[in-house]
């Protein structure tokens, strides 16, 4: 919904203690002589960036091409042991060895 002039003021009269706020459509921009000349100045350092980021690209594309990948088995510790003296928890082994060391 768009306000008119008259709504913002009717707006300030009834929301002073409150407050508000009227934010006007920005002029539309069209670029100057002036932006011309400064990007013409700028060409050769925005060429050499693109031309470097094409390089950086390039580089992790070949990095990524001659990585070799990996698969790995997932297993645990605790899987091999059966002993009745053992007691497996997530956080790691308790054995009845280490209940002696400890006392």
């Amino acid at each position: 919904m768009f306000f008119s002039l008259r709504d913002w003021e009717n707006i300030a009269e009834d929301s002073y203690d409150i407050g508000f706020a009227y934010i006007p459509e920005p002029p539309l921009w069209k670029a100057g002589p002036s932006d011309y000349a400064k990007e013409k100045e700028r060409e050769p350092q925005r060429q050499e960036a693109i031309q470097q980021a094409k390089e950086t690209t390039e580089g992790i594309a070949e990095g990524l091409a001659n990585e070799k990948t990996y698969e790995m088995e997932e297993s645990y510790d605790w899987q091999n042991i059966e002993s009745k003296d053992s007691v497996v928890l997530p956080t790691g082994i308790f054995t009845t060895r280490s209940t002696i060391s400890y006392f």
